[in-house]
């Protein structure tokens, strides 16, 4: 299957996802289809860290995305410019891309339970900024990141 094929179908998933969300709630068919959007994302950002001639812009671009689409998500479902309870799935992107960043720093380490404490660390902060997917998508991050290696 090509990128662009993975691209289109994850897209036009999470605008099912979108829709389902806000026009139809009770409807859960829409919320099961748009779930496939999520490990298709997380592929992405994982072969954008491997294929980016800057990281440093990757991770800016990805935070900038996350900070922007946050104001229009909380506006959306909270009624409120920032809302807590909850964070969008591109902080999770982030968040994952920047362990996967600090991740390859440490893996040459010579203090071997570094790496160790990060991926604790990193699955700590998903679930205490109540991000979308929690540590199941820093693990998921993780898993293709590992598989890429």
């Amino acid at each position: 299957m090509s990128i662009l094929i993975l691209k289109i179908i994850s897209f036009i998933t999470m605008i099912i996802d979108h829709t389902g969300i806000v026009f139809f709630p009770s409807n859960d068919l829409f919320r099961i289809v748009g779930r496939i959007s999520f490990p298709i994302f997380c592929f992405f950002i994982v072969e954008g860290y491997f294929h980016t001639k800057d990281i440093k812009k990757y991770l800016g671009r990805i935070f900038l995305l996350a900070i922007i689409s946050e104001i229009i998500f909380d506006l959306l479902f909270y009624d409120k410019i920032i809302c807590w309870d909850r964070q969008n799935t591109c902080f999770e992107l982030f968040l994952g891309l920047y362990t996967i960043f600090i991740l390859d720093k440490l893996i040459d380490n010579k203090y071997k339970l570094l790496p160790i404490l990060l991926i604790f660390l990193s699955i700590l902060l998903s679930n205490l900024l109540h991000l979308d997917y929690s540590y199941k998508g820093i693990i998921l991050i993780l898993c293709f990141y590992l598989v890429n290696k």
